[in-house]
């Protein structure tokens, strides 16, 4: 279905920009994007700066395209279980 595969193709754009934006060990020595499934981003960044992350995580993927919105849901977690 075509809209699977622009939502695969956004991803894949939100996943590199995210890279370009934190790129790993720039905050910390494992900073960095460490999951990507389906329309899930998981980052590793130091917790002083994860409101700053949310917001570049939010700008990445969050997307309009053509008369679609692609939104975002950011949480903030010290557990990956708990998300």
């Amino acid at each position: 279905m075509e809209i699977q595969g622009t939502a695969g193709d956004r991803m894949n754009e939100a996943a590199i920009e995210l890279w370009r934006r934190i790129p790993p060990r720039s905050w910390s020595p494992v900073t960095g994007m460490r999951l990507q499934m389906h329309d899930y981003l998981g980052v590793v960044v130091p917790e002083e700066r994860a409101q700053e992350a949310a917001v570049i995580v939010r700008s990445v993927m969050e997307r309009r395209l053509g008369r679609m919105n692609f939104p975002c849901e950011v949480k903030i977690s010290k557990s990956l279980a708990k998300q």
